[in-house]
């Protein structure tokens, strides 16, 4: 109900609106929203993927993401079939101590191999470098994502295998995906 909401009080009107005014749009046009009891809000539009909410996404398409760009490109996506995986992803961000103000680069990272064991994990980086051994180089750092075929599995593996990762003064929220349970 939620997307439908989005897609014909946001999403459809500012397609409309670039098609009165004769704008063509290659791309991908990202709205940031707040979720508000009144309903949704827009906070931003981004002409690219949102990150960390695209690494989710990522684990959940099924079709090959670069004939996806390219139908684009050709102004042929609406003949294209994108299949997705019906299971549900969760993406948990481990920052660097300090973020989003001031933070240290440097710091050595353990225990990415670990977690990426299980099939359903996936660990992406974001603020890391490779220098002597995998170091933070930022403040988003890693992008840990599971996906399960319910919610609460894929939370679960996620914080599992965020807590096989370290680095000193590594932070995280752990809430991800709790309201929606």
């Amino acid at each position: 109900d939620l997307l439908e909401v989005v897609k014909s009080t946001i999403v459809d009107p500012v397609l409309e609106g670039l098609k009165c005014r004769d704008r063509v749009f290659r791309g991908l046009l990202f709205p940031g929203l707040k979720i508000k009891l009144e309903g949704p809000m827009v906070l931003e539009f981004n002409a690219r993927p949102g990150d960390p909410e695209t690494q989710s996404y990522m684990r959940l398409l099924k079709s090959d993401l670069l004939d996806i760009l390219d139908a684009c490109v050709d102004g042929k996506l609406s003949d294209l079939q994108i299949d997705w995986n019906p299971d549900f992803a969760v993406c948990v961000v481990l920052a660097s101590g300090g973020y989003p103000n001031n933070f240290e680069t440097g710091i050595p990272i353990h225990g990415v191999a670990d977690a990426e064991i299980p099939e359903d994990t996936v660990v992406f980086h974001a603020g890391t470098e490779f220098d002597d051994g995998l170091k933070t180089s930022g403040g988003r750092v890693l992008g840990v994502t599971s996906t399960g075929p319910t919610l609460k599995r894929a939370i679960d593996r996620a914080y599992e295998a965020v807590r096989l990762i370290h680095f000193e003064g590594m932070h995280y929220r752990t809430d991800i995906g709790a309201k929606s349970l």
